[in-house]
């Protein structure tokens, strides 16, 4: 095989896992878990939901008193639902809050990768993975730092969104004011 072809045939190899993991990291719903929890560490209050899912639901007729606003704001919190779309734009109107992706990292194990690779020094290598780079791979392969992996980072335009239905602020308005609307 000459060299040419064996920078190829990395080629394939990057593009076929970074792909696979592109498509999984931007369409899967469970690789949507990585994000849930960025909601509850401030993003909620830097966009200032609380008020906006009491203004939302007094749209829809529901009575919020304003010193309410956020325990009502932490009932609509556990029920907001995920999607991932473009960051450009696929933004829609009960979206509260998005988080840019960017940048997916993958690893390729060596194993994976031919021995006429995994044989070779790591300045071999590292010139070797340099002109993978050249040859057009749609994947920056960073290359291998640990000597167990290939390191290779995607760009994309995907980001994960959060929103809130109707449905979900009228179920959290019944969970807080029950006690009260009984009373």
């Amino acid at each position: 095989m000459t060299y040419e072809g064996r920078i190829e045939q990395l080629v394939e190899i990057v593009t076929a896992a970074a792909d696979a993991n592109v498509e999984y990291e931007t369409t899967h719903k469970d690789a949507l878990d990585a994000y849930t929890h960025l909601p509850f560490e401030g993003d909620w209050d830097y966009h200032n939901c609380d008020q906006s899912v009491a203004e939302r639901a007094r749209g829809l007729g529901l009575a919020v008193p304003t010193f309410d606003e956020d325990r009502f704001g932490e009932a609509c919190l556990v029920r907001i639902s995920w999607r991932f779309d473009s960051q450009y734009h696929g933004s829609e109107a009960d979206d509260l809050g998005a988080f840019p992706i960017c940048e997916i990292e993958t690893h390729i194990d060596f194993a994976d990768l031919p021995q006429w690779f995994t044989e070779k020094s790591r300045a071999e290598q590292r010139a070797i993975i340099d002109d993978v780079n050249r040859a057009g791979c749609d994947h920056y392969v960073q290359g291998t730092s640990d000597g167990v992996n290939l390191f290779v980072y995607s760009t994309v335009d995907a980001a994960v969104f959060y929103s809130l239905s109707d449905k979900a602020i009228r179920e959290a308005h019944a969970e807080v004011f029950a006690a009260e609307a009984a009373a």
